[in-house]
């Protein structure tokens, strides 16, 4: 009995052993697993935390080739991210800014303007309203460039007033240059020179040359409209020496300027020149048309006509109204009435569609943005054109072909910039 006694103790010994292990195995493995699970959530948290870095690192160095002008490389930065790894709101609006802009930028049509509109719509509700200005601003030069002039000016508004407040001089001059071009496009040519004005004081402060060549030529440009004539001729040749701070695409658009503004003056070689200096960097029918009207001048109509038709062939309704009001001038002199006067009926035709173009676009533009004053002026000088223009066409196979000649040449400098207005200032 007392040997199965020693047994029967030895059993329970044993058994409270092995009942002490499982129970520390059982301690161990619950120790261990939460210091499993610590590791295993510390690693995703690194590598979130690391894929999170890499992502906005990108968007960061992307902001950064945008600041330098380097668009291109800004764009093949961005491919290098998957969108998949967008994963916050503030990864997917950064980089919608970001993409639009260096789009635009680049003159690559945005098909879809979902992208910025999702970034203006996150900016709003952050803190950061440098970001929120900046998407203001290209969701409005997109609306600009696909023909929305009220989405394009009330985004621009918005843009002005905050960027006013986070006192960025180089966004703001770009905010006030295209607010002037927007209202040249809708006829508000003393709205425009005011923007326009206060561009240049800013791109020269921050020694902007680019920037204060283009301006000064775009002031140039409506002091001409304006007739203000001298005022056209100063700021249009203060721009020659800073062209060569230009791109080459916007060299092309400045040099045919400053070609029309010495044919005005009637210095035609130094016409001549700059054209032909505007056409070796890059064919356009603006240019065309002018170099066209310099032959015509010089008398060569057989080499004029060969750049108009040129002209004709894939320029814009103002520019094809205006090569055929020459067309039709140089007809008439060569006594082929019936031809000028087809010219002249369809020019006419073609202005009258421009001009009303014009008027549904200011009735969708921003009335309250602008100076009510400025809109009555507007609408009171469309009246005086609008008469002065019936008295033209019934007048015009009576007019000697260096009169209407003289009359028009007033008018070269304005024809480009519907074309190109989209593009300046990014």
């Amino acid at each position: 009995m007392t040997l199965y006694g020693i047994v029967d103790e030895q059993k329970t010994h044993k058994n409270l052993h092995i009942t002490e292990l499982i129970n520390n195995f059982e301690h161990l493995k619950s120790h261990n697993m939460k210091n499993i699970l610590t590791i295993i959530f510390l690693i995703v948290a690194i590598t979130a935390c690391q894929r999170h870095s890499n992502v906005y690192d990108c968007l960061v160095n992307a902001d950064s080739l945008i600041d330098k002008n380097r668009d291109s490389a800004a764009i093949r930065q961005l491919l290098t991210i998957n969108k998949s790894d967008l994963k916050t709101d503030e990864e997917r609006a950064y980089y919608g800014l970001l993409h639009d802009m260096a789009t635009y930028r680049l003159r690559i049509p945005v098909e879809s303007d979902s992208g910025i509109t999702y970034s203006v719509a996150y900016y709003r509700k952050t803190a950061n309203k440098y970001n929120l200005a900046r998407a203001l601003y290209y969701k409005g030069m997109i609306s600009f460039r696909n023909n929305n002039i009220n989405v394009a000016l009330t985004c621009l508004k918005e843009a002005e007033h905050l960027v006013v407040k986070v006192n960025d001089a180089k966004l703001l001059s770009r905010i006030y240059a295209n607010l002037g071009a927007i209202n040249t496009t809708i006829s508000n040519q003393n709205t425009a020179l005011h923007y326009e004005k206060k561009a240049l004081a800013l791109a020269e402060k921050r020694k902007d040359w680019a920037l204060t060549c283009l301006i000064l030529d775009k002031i140039g440009n409506i002091c001409t409209s304006l007739n203000m004539l001298d005022s056209g001729a100063y700021y249009t040749e203060k721009s020659i020496p800073l062209v060569k701070y230009l791109r080459e695409e916007e060299k092309v658009d400045v040099l045919t300027d400053i070609s029309a503004e010495f044919s005005n003056q009637g210095k035609l070689s130094k016409a001549e020149k700059y054209a032909k200096m505007s056409l070796s960097i890059k064919p356009t029918s603006y240019a065309y048309y002018i170099l066209g009207s310099i032959y015509i001048e010089q008398g060569k109509e057989s080499e004029a006509f060969e750049l108009w038709n040129r002209a004709m062939s894939k320029g814009s309704p103002i520019v094809r109204a205006e090569v055929m009001s020459w067309m039709a001038d140089v007809k008439k002199e060569q006594g082929e009435y019936r031809e000028a006067a087809e010219l002249i009926e369809k020019s006419k035709a073609m202005k009258d569609s421009i001009e009303q173009s014009k008027n549904t676009e200011k009735m969708l533009s921003l009335q309250n943005e602008i100076d009510k004053a400025e809109a009555a002026r507007q609408a009171d000088m469309k009246l005086k054109t609008a008469a002065a223009a019936a008295t033209v066409a019934v007048a015009a196979l009576a007019l000697l072909l260096v009169v209407h000649r003289r009359k028009i040449n007033r008018s070269k400098k304005r024809l480009g910039e519907i074309e190109r207005l989209t593009d300046r200032y990014r």
